[in-house]
């Protein structure tokens, strides 16, 4: 078959090149529907038992979608401005997307029996008592504490979106912050909304800096390496084919452009480009050949394809996430390198041989290797041992490997987003939530004396836990009506239990919501909202641990816990993740050595090449430990990746030592373009060191030493691995 393809190039150039040019026109059409989302919901797996806990709590309670604005609580105390905010609050009333908020403000009316209409029209006549109640406010318990500090300086509007509002979270955003800067007060903004919004503008942003990057560094290495516009052109165009297919390969499929999807567009410029180069070197070392271009081609098909074949294999891994931000990454990826493939062996050369007409004027920038010598045993056995030292080394630092998949640490300190979590922590709350929902066994309410007892202990026990800011709970409706009472407050009475059915029946008559949000009308289930400080993935367990362990010390059996929220699905989905990708990256060891099985007929090549590429992961996770890097949910995905990228240029040098039958001559003929082509690829994954996202630039840094430490192994390990093999046979090709 690749005995014909040069001819049908050749002979078809207009043609392909033509159906080619008329996809990337098609394109322009697709690329409006991209869309750049990042549910938080979709970092999470949704087949987890405890997904199945929190569609029970959203279905029971209150969204755990929310906005929430940060303010100066004396910006709003004067008539005009105070006009303005209770008019825009009387909007999000009549808001279809807004189920409910809360604030300072509507916490004042309720206390009042006024309406919002009272309060716009004579603000004047409310501001003093206004100014009392949020001098007492925040001595209050419940709400209260997460919309005032305790200083008073700083108050805070918590919005929560309608469930059947999840696509919509981003328009909520963008309305309800035109809405607020109207206002011309100052804020900030924290919540999963705004976290969800930031994402996607930063993706935005990431994506128009880091394509054009691409394209540029394309241009700029072919134009040094083979002195020729035309190539670098037509190598230009190939990658731009392969990047603007495979970003319509989303519209088309129905899906979203993710944080993870950062990492597909470097490789197809890595593919695009390093098959161009070989193909392109190759023709330029038999320019003197009647067919340069057949000759060169048939040389290069065979390992261009098994190398495009093993690092699409390696992107596979993404199918295997629980999350669903990163599993769809795994149909598109595969399909794109295809596309780039077919972009590097079709489209460039045809294009290439309608602008010029012929290949035997192309040179290629030439440099020696002097790595490599032709080595006698001991000088190889010496070099091996020194390899293995090294990673020995690297390896013990394995252990020391920290998790980290708290979506916060995505970005960097100096980030509006960053600022303004810190800021809310730092005045009001905590912002992360961990929700548990609390549910009778035996159908009776937990409002009978002995559960209500036993609830109100586990509370006062979680109080212990350090990062812990806040609890919210039925008791906290329950002390404001008992105060209001003048019974004292619910710390003298929380053995009353007549006296807390009692108040809660005040509650339900005068505010029924301030129940329903903590405890069903059957009030068979409850909810508790733990609110922390940001912590680290090694302290959850260790938190989630104390919880289950205070409950067993005090629950009876008749009462069942279950520990859900956006915070416990994400981190439970890091730890699935992790499980999954160790046994995807031996699966994949397993398929890349069948691989070279099939391409070189030799288990005894199938298994020193994969000793030569397992080597750069183990080196670059002992550097990444050393580094201090911790797992996250992008930089996971390094070795699964890596190892299909990396295992090319092995591809290409035993192809060529197998055809030349010397290592020496083989990396003396293919070393010069091994060598450009690790550059390549580390130029590649450089230009996702301008990306706004941590893990990104983590990837980009652990890719870089991945890559020059199997070009380090490629050239000196694996021809050194090689004096310990029987003579080749004698095979002068290796047919497709």
């Amino acid at each position: 078959m690749k005995k014909r393809l040069p001819d049908f190039i050749l002979k078809r150039s207009p043609f392909i090149t033509g159906i080619v040019l008329l996809l990337m026109t098609g394109t322009l059409f697709l690329l409006p529907k991209a869309h750049l989302e990042n549910n938080i919901h979709d970092w999470i797996n949704k087949e987890d038992p405890l997904y199945q806990s929190y569609q029970k709590l959203t279905h029971h309670f209150k969204n755990d979608e929310y906005l929430q604005f940060s303010f100066n609580t004396q910006a709003i105390l004067n008539d005009s401005l105070l006009k303005d905010y209770v008019e825009f609050l009387e909007l999000l009333t009549k808001d279809p997307n807004v189920e409910d908020f809360i604030d300072p403000i509507s916490l004042f009316l309720e206390e009042n029996n006024l309406n919002y209409n009272e309060l716009y029209t004579n603000p004047s006549i409310h501001l003093s008592k206004l100014n009392t109640f949020i001098q007492t406010l925040s001595q209050h318990q419940g709400w209260s504490q997460l919309v005032l500090s305790k200083d008073k300086q700083t108050s805070a509007l918590i919005v929560f979106a309608q469930s059947s509002s999840k696509n919509k979270n981003q328009t909520i955003y963008e309305d309800l912050n035109f809405r607020f800067k109207q206002l011309n007060i100052s804020f900030d903004t924290t919540g999963p909304i705004y976290f969800s919004k930031f994402l996607a503008t930063s993706l935005k942003k990431d994506l128009t800096k880091i394509l054009p990057l691409l394209l540029i560094l394309s241009f700029l290495i072919l134009m040094f390496y083979f002195k020729s516009f035309k190539i670098a052109f037509c190598v230009s165009m190939g990658t731009l084919f392969s990047v603007l297919t495979t970003l319509c390969l989303f519209p088309l499929f129905k899906v979203s452009i993710t944080l993870a999807s950062l990492i597909i567009f470097p490789l197809l410029f890595c593919i695009v480009t390093t098959l161009s180069i070989h193909l392109f070197y190759k023709i330029a070392l038999n320019k003197h050949a009647s067919h340069p271009f057949k000759k060169a081609y048939k040389e290069t098909f065979t390992p261009g394809l098994m190398a495009s074949f093993t690092t699409a294999l390696g992107t596979t891994a993404f199918l295997f996430s629980p999350q669903q931000a990163i599993s769809l990454i795994g149909w598109i990826a595969p399909i794109g390198i295809f596309l780039a493939f077919v972009s590097a062996y079709f489209f460039i050369p045809s294009l290439y041989h309608l602008l010029n007409g012929n290949f035997h004027s192309i040179q290629a920038f030439t440099f020696k290797i002097k790595g490599f010598q032709k080595q006698s045993k001991p000088v190889a056995l010496l070099i091996l041992v020194l390899f293995c030292l090294i990673t020995l080394f690297l390896g013990f630092q394995l252990n020391k490997l920290k998790i980290n998949s708290d979506a916060l640490f995505f970005f960097k300190q100096d980030s509006p987003l960053i600022k303004s979590y810190q800021s809310t922590e730092k005045n009001l709350t905590g912002t992360l939530t961990v929700q548990l929902l609390l549910q009778s066994l035996d159908k009776q309410p937990l409002t009978n004396k002995d559960s209500l007892n036993k609830i109100y202990s586990f509370e006062q026990r979680l109080q212990t836990i350090p990062e812990l800011t806040k609890i919210n709970s039925i008791f906290d409706p329950l002390d404001e009506a008992l105060k209001k009472m003048h019974r004292g407050g619910l710390n003298k009475n929380h053995n009353n239990h007549p006296l807390l059915i009692k108040a809660l029946r005040k509650i339900e008559q005068r505010s029924p919501q301030a129940k329903t949000i903590f405890l069903t009308e059957s009030e068979e289930t409850s909810r508790m909202t733990l609110r922390f400080k940001n912590f680290s993935d090694k302290r959850f367990p260790e938190i989630k641990k104390n919880i289950e362990t205070i409950w067993r010390d005090i629950s009876t059996e008749n009462v069942r816990i279950s520990i859900t929220g956006i915070i416990p699905l994400i981190l439970e989905s890091q730890t699935q993740l992790l499980a999954n990708q160790v046994k995807t990256f031996i699966l994949l060891i397993l398929l890349i050595s069948l691989c070279f099985l099939i391409l070189f007929k030799s288990i005894k090549i199938a298994f020193i090449s994969m000793i030569a590429n397992i080597f750069p992961i183990i080196i670059t996770a002992g550097i990444m430990s050393l580094l201090n890097i911790s797992i996250n949910n992008i930089n996971v995905f390094v070795a699964a990746v890596l190892i299909g990228v990396i295992v090319d240029d092995t591809i290409f040098l035993l192809y060529t030592y197998k055809n030349k039958k010397n290592m020496a001559e083989a990396v003396k003929e293919i070393g010069p373009a091994i060598g450009l082509t690790s550059i390549v690829v580390c130029l590649g994954f450089s230009s996702l060191l301008i990306s706004n996202f941590i893990p990104i630039i983590q990837f980009s840094i652990l890719s870089m030493i991945a890559i020059f430490s199997a070009y380090l192994c490629d050239l000196f390990m694996l021809p050194a691995l090689v004096q310990f093999l029987p003579k080749m046979e004698p095979n002068n090709d290796i047919s497709l």
